[in-house]
């Protein structure tokens, strides 16, 4: 997270489970991800877009966080 510039983070995401087999995966992806301290990259489309985003541990989810390209900042 910290190799990031907070410069290219934009728009957060709350994700959170909705059932209890939804809820193990996530603890155990959350947990993983919490203790060793990164954060996952990906690719998703919204609203008719490609954007890269960023996962990383929040509470009793995941916080997703669209990423700007080095042209947008």
């Amino acid at each position: 997270a910290s190799d990031i510039d907070r410069i290219y983070w934009d728009n957060p995401y709350y994700l959170v489970p909705q059932g209890d087999e939804e809820t193990r995966a996530y603890g155990v992806i959350r947990e993983a991800m919490a203790m060793s301290e990164k954060v996952a990259l990906g690719r998703l489309v919204m609203h008719n877009r490609e954007r890269i985003v960023a996962l990383e541990p929040r509470g009793r989810g995941l916080l997703l966080t669209t990423l700007r390209a080095a042209d947008e900042v």
